[in-house]
């Protein structure tokens, strides 16, 4: 086997899924748009931003993806879905499915390393199911159901058929002989519990040994365990890479409330600058946006004259929305002006080092930088990659909103600053 194409909802679900290729040897390029170049890399990850798209939309961008990945004769598949189940799953499964007409398509949102388990169908995110938790609140996707079984089959016409995780206790043989049989009962999509790495390892195994022609789709939990099944060998790879000494800008989009807890462990560090960003001024008229933005960038501009690193985040309270659509539309809003307030900071001061966390935040500062994409080289923790621009000279670190440790941050600071060589892999890999 010798490509691999990921299609992602989300720029940092696209890199988190990808950088699970790198002890393996892989080159991993992660494309910031959905557009395909040719290029000879073993490994291409697409970012269709389709999240929070309408259905019937997010369906035609993934398919228009989905066939250059058949046209261009990948021996990986593999759509990375949110691992809490936000987005438009049902109808981009959808379009892989006509696409490529798979004998089935498993989907296992599972992430045990970062406290996410399904089991009975009940997906549960630090112990608490999907329809109680945050994301139930979310103002772009929110996520009301915990059966994940009863929520894809909500989404799409296609019978789901459900793979338990006593099954997955029974052994590789017995998952794979159930996996069979819910195929001939004519279901084409299975959702999968998953309870720990274990369950996640046992279900690879079972469907690369089945013969069957499968799409998979899950979290980048899943994924780490796909590239062993399929026979992959990890490579050792040099211990360390260099770069040199230089200020990092952290951009904070996320509101989740873990990222909130990671980024007051950052701001205990003394070599910081917090600068506070008012999102009410961000998106209540272009005059208050603009003042805000210059005031922002002169507290950066302090702060860099100063030798410290930036730690620009978005001020918790938010300007209340009357309804959903207004939510998503200052959710928007506050993104781009992110992304223009940051393109304003990397090239007036010359920053070439960015923390990105929020998909959205992520995906606008590179698209106002001009970043088509990027090629990832390590991971400061599971599922929080260190990346270089294609193009540029400019290193980038991206987190999904809730991944990670509470010292990730700290973290990819030490990575990104330069002050001492980078380690390949980080000696405490909590998730």
């Amino acid at each position: 086997m010798n490509r691999i194409a990921i299609i992602a909802d989300d720029l940092t679900g696209a890199s988190d899924c990808g950088a699970a290729l790198l002890p393996y040897g892989k080159e991993v390029n992660v494309r910031v748009g959905d557009t395909f170049n040719g290029d000879s890399h073993q490994a291409v990850v697409w970012n269709t931003d389709s999240r929070a798209l309408p259905a019937k939309t997010a369906y035609e961008q993934v398919k228009q993806i989905a066939s250059t990945v058949k046209e261009e004769a990948f021996d990986l598949v593999y759509k990375k879905i949110d691992s809490t189940m936000r987005g438009n799953i049902g109808s981009e499964l959808d379009a892989l499915y006509d696409v490529f007409h798979p004998d089935v398509i498993i989907v296992a949102p599972a992430f045990p390393k970062q406290s996410r388990i399904v089991k009975n169908r009940i997906h549960r995110v630090n112990g608490v199911p999907l329809g109680e938790s945050e994301v139930a609140r979310d103002p772009k996707t929110p996520i009301t159901i915990s059966d994940i079984q009863t929520l894809l089959q909500m989404q799409s016409a296609h019978k789901v058929g459900h793979l338990t995780v006593e099954h997955l206790e029974s052994g590789e043989v017995r998952t794979e002989e159930q996996l069979k049989r819910l195929v001939a009962q004519g279901h084409d999509y299975i959702t999968v519990d998953a309870a720990t790495e274990n369950d996640l390892k046992v279900l690879a195994a079972a469907g690369v040994n089945s013969g069957l022609q499968i799409i998979w789709s899950g979290s980048s939990g899943l994924f780490h365990h796909l590239p062993g099944s399929f026979g992959f060998a990890k490579k050792i790879m040099p211990n360390e890479m260099t770069i040199q000494q230089g200020n990092v800008l952290f951009v904070i989009g996320s509101m989740s409330r873990h990222g909130r807890n990671q980024l007051m462990q950052l701001l205990r560090e003394k070599e910081l600058a917090s600068v506070e960003v008012n999102a009410e001024n961000l998106v209540t008229d272009t005059e208050a946006a603009e003042k805000e933005s210059k005031r922002v960038f002169q507290e950066v501009q302090k702060a860099v004259v100063e030798n410290l690193h930036p730690v620009l985040f978005v001020s918790e309270k938010l300007v209340e929305a009357h309804d959903e659509l207004e939510a998503v539309s200052h959710s928007n809003r506050i993104a781009k002006e992110l992304g223009r307030l940051v393109e304003q900071i990397v090239e007036r001061l010359g920053i070439n080092r960015l923390f990105l966390t929020g998909g959205d935040t992520a995906l606008q500062v590179l698209r106002q930088l001009r970043v088509t994409s990027f090629q990832l080289f390590k991971e400061i923790e599971p599922g929080v990659p260190f990346g270089k621009a294609s193009e540029q000279d400019l290193y980038i670190v991206t987190k999904a909103g809730s991944f990670g440790s509470m010292e990730v941050m700290v973290r990819a600071l030490e990575a990104l600053k330069g002050e001492r060589q980078l380690e390949t892999n980080h000696r405490n890999h909590n998730g």
